[in-house]
């Protein structure tokens, strides 16, 4: 037995002789790894997210400020989502606002039609294919598919996006970005019935286009669609600003 052999049995041996021997087995315990309900937490509610921060005013005060203040948080969420090996290449970012109509309103006009009072329409905002055609032919389907669901089609605008900050491995898949404004009708009583209205519109809409084209080469995705909120999302790099800058 060499030196490091005799050291290391004598200490197992110190160390045994050492623990008491009467000591009973305390029973394993479970840990829920989960505080219990408390204050505005209920661990009912729980769910795993990643990179994700909020900004608001207690006071109910909207602002370009806020959403400057999110855009600030968003380039600094390092780890916000998967990354790839190109590290300008992530499974995407964005940002969730209540509809600005005050914005939509101005820039609507400009574009050739008006908006009616909020809540009184939706904006859908879409990825689209980059084939013009193709794209032409998924706008037919959207305002056939709004039509069905007594809707209104209100217009159409091109999103100004800056894909600056986009690797090179995502520029050739990157989407075109698009708003659909959509009016309610009379007959749709409140936001509750429109919010379950567009619900339905969004996905008979997906199911009519991957009807026309596979799923992964349609180049369609809806990214929200609400008469309450609209999401300006892209993929982006993990530490640099989102390639779609509302403004």
């Amino acid at each position: 037995m060499n030196g490091s052999e005799f050291e290391r049995e004598n200490t197992v041996t110190d160390a045994l002789s050492a623990a008491p021997a009467s000591k009973p087995a305390e029973p394993a315990r479970e840990h829920s790894w989960r505080p219990p309900a408390e204050g505005l937490y209920d661990p009912s509610l729980e769910k795993d997210s990643c990179g994700v921060g909020f900004i608001a005013n207690i006071k109910g005060k909207k602002s370009h400020q806020i959403v400057s203040d999110a855009l600030n948080i968003l380039c600094n969420l390092e780890h916000r989502g998967a990354v790839g090996a190109d590290p300008r290449a992530g499974d995407g970012a964005g940002i969730l606002v209540q509809i600005p109509h005050a914005f939509f309103a101005r820039k609507t006009k400009e574009l050739g039609f008006t908006l009616p009072q909020p809540g009184d329409y939706a904006v859908g905002a879409l990825f689209m294919p980059k084939e013009k055609a193709w794209r032409k032919v998924i706008q037919s389907i959207i305002a056939n598919q709004i039509k069905d669901e007594q809707l209104t089609l209100l217009g159409w605008r091109d999103v100004p996006v800056d894909n600056f900050s986009l690797g090179e491995t995502v520029k050739p898949t990157e989407p075109a970005h698009m708003q659909v404004f959509i009016g309610r009708g009379a007959h749709i009583k409140n936001d509750e019935q429109f919010e379950r209205r567009l619900y339905i519109l969004r996905k008979s809409i997906s199911q009519a286009i991957y009807q026309r084209r596979d799923r992964g080469l349609a180049g369609y995705y809806p990214v929200s669609m609400s008469c309450r909120t609209v999401i300006y999302k892209a993929c982006s790099s993990p530490i640099n600003s989102p390639s779609i800058i509302p403004t």
